[in-house]
């Protein structure tokens, strides 16, 4: 009888708790709703009871199922910069959710050098020193704007820009965040920079709120935000599903190549972008733009679980390129400049600002119909033999083919007719680079750029660098 009456006491407990009218952790004051889309919104409440919510003039119901869970959809919105509430209401309970924008929400994704926070010690020590090919410290200076307008007045100082960073919790039953946030001093400094800066790049040019969600873990591999044999995927990243989204952002390979990843990585990254599609609503062909591998000395680590080879980086910077190749609606941005000499060792270089400004001109491009913008460089078009020489005909995605520094183009070579690589001289001509042997011997095969610590001073008008490329190279 004892048993019964505190097993009684127990399930009458529990019964607040399963009537509680409650929403995904995803939805909380200060989000971004999806524009132009029909927004998903769900929850859970007392098994048959009937939800409405309520959002500017829009009103709509759903009846709560067996096990007590609901959705509905608001029909697609306009950008709205006007803050205004969300409201959720179920018999007497009642759920208010203020300060919510409409416009563009993307989810940016990865390891360490997507979790690069703004915090980040280089931005507040000083002793970072900039090299003339690159802008200024733009990521210090947007620190220092930010906590100018923390102290000089209320409010954000990116009024267009929200964002929800999640928690690195993997023992967590729901989503692990604190929920959507204003731009500030203190929200930003642990927030993705390369994340920000696309936030930021979009908003600008878009005139529209921007969300940015950012769910990220330094050292993960690609299997474990793949699918469900991976915990990132499922506590970091399912949970926020089926929330309406614009599309998503990806930094993250380097523990795959460390681990000798390549073909591999190809396939894996595919089932990626097929699983992250299918978990929300019309993602079939969602835009998903990731950001190729920079220079960096893996043939030198040690203790690695494979051992990297001067070639391994190329290799796999080809198979990413492939998935752009072979995916709809896919991009990779290629940063190979964005490495000073000093930071080859450093398999995190620092300029996440142009990375993310990179991103947003991807998807300003390809995905808002700027068609102007020219969001990638140069890429071999097609290349024949010719006497004694190469011909390599060049797409450049821009205005025109040219060096940075005004010198010849480097980081060629050519394999001669007895299969060994030597060095090429090259000269440019228009769209086309000529190669010649500089033994005179006949060639048969070039590469550019085939090396982890390449920096190819070949790029287009606009400064974006030429992808690198070997004829021989065949994927298996």
């Amino acid at each position: 009888m004892k048993r019964f009456i505190i097993a009684l006491a127990v399930a009458v407990a529990a019964l607040p708790m399963a009537a509680q009218l409650r929403l995904p952790e995803i939805f909380t004051d200060n989000m971004v709703l999806q524009r132009d889309k029909a927004v998903e919104v769900w929850g859970r409440a007392l098994p048959g009871a009937k939800v409405t919510v309520e959002f500017g003039k829009q009103k709509v119901s759903a009846t709560a199922d067996s096990a007590g869970e609901w959705h509905l959809q608001l029909a697609p919105m306009s950008a709205d910069s006007r803050p205004r509430s969300l409201k959720v209401a179920s018999g007497k309970q009642k759920i208010r959710l203020d300060d919510v924008l409409v416009g563009e929400v993307w989810l940016a994704s990865g390891q360490s050098n997507m979790e690069y926070n703004m915090g980040s010690k280089w931005v507040s020590n000083g002793k970072r020193t900039i090299t003339p090919k690159h802008s200024p410290d733009l990521q210090r200076q947007a620190v220092e704007r930010i906590m100018r307008a923390d102290s000089t007045r209320p409010g954000s100082a990116e009024p267009l820009m929200r964002i929800l960073r999640v928690e690195k919790n993997l023992d967590c039953d729901t989503l692990p965040t604190a929920g959507w946030t204003k731009i500030s001093g203190e929200s930003i400094d642990k927030f993705s920079a390369c994340a920000y800066f696309f936030g930021k790049n979009l908003a600008d040019s878009l005139g529209v709120p921007v969300g940015i969600i950012a769910s990220t873990w330094g050292g993960t591999p690609i299997e474990r935000w793949k699918d469900d044999g991976g915990r990132c995927f499922s506590k970091m990243i399912k949970p926020m599903a089926p929330y309406t989204i614009r599309g998503f952002l990806w930094y993250q390979g380097e523990s795959n190549l460390i681990q000798g990843h390549f073909a591999r990585y190809y396939d894996m990254s595919r089932e990626l972008i097929d699983n992250w599609r299918g978990l929300f609503r019309d993602g079939a062909d969602m835009p998903f733009y990731f950001v190729q591998l920079a220079p960096y000395r893996y043939s030198t680590r040690r203790g690695d679980s494979a051992v990297s080879s001067w070639e391994s980086l190329p290799v796999f910077q080809r198979w990413q390129d492939r998935v752009a190749r072979d995916v709809p609606n896919t991009a990779c941005v290629v940063i190979s400049d964005l490495v000073d000499e000093g930071e080859i060792d450093d398999i995190h270089p620092t300029f996440k600002w142009e990375v993310g400004r990179r991103l947003a001109d991807t998807a300003l491009k390809n995905t808002y119909g700027r068609t102007r913008i020219i969001d990638r460089g140069p890429e071999v078009k097609s290349w024949h033999c010719e006497g004694d020489s190469i011909i390599v005909q060049f797409n450049t995605h821009g205005s025109g083919l040219r060096t940075r520094d005004g010198k010849a183009p480097n980081h060629f070579e050519v394999m001669h007719d007895n299969n060994r690589w030597g060095p090429a001289s090259a000269i440019l001509d228009g769209n086309t680079v000529i190669l010649t042997a500089t033994n005179g011997r006949p060639i048969k095969n070039f590469r550019m750029a085939w090396d982890e610590t390449y920096q190819t001073n070949l790029c287009n008008t606009e400064g974006l660098p030429a992808n690198n490329f070997n004829s021989t190279f065949e994927y298996r």
